[in-house]
């Protein structure tokens, strides 16, 4: 996200704090590891997951 500008806010990078989790409104991703953050449906944390297509979120 970053090197397409969309700020964030982050701390970790690692999915440890939860401070990037944004709504995925549509599409899919893929996480690349297993976070211990409490996630409500449809949220993601983008700093730990990959596109799984093309997708929609809200920051």
């Amino acid at each position: 996200m970053e090197s397409q500008g969309i700020a964030v806010e982050s701390e970790c990078r690692s999915g440890e704090c939860g401070q990037c989790k944004v709504n995925l409104l549509a599409g899919s991703v893929k996480p690349l590891i297993e976070v211990d953050i409490e996630l409500k449906a449809g949220e993601i944390l983008p700093c730990c997951c990959v596109p799984g297509s093309d997708f929609l979120i809200t920051l």
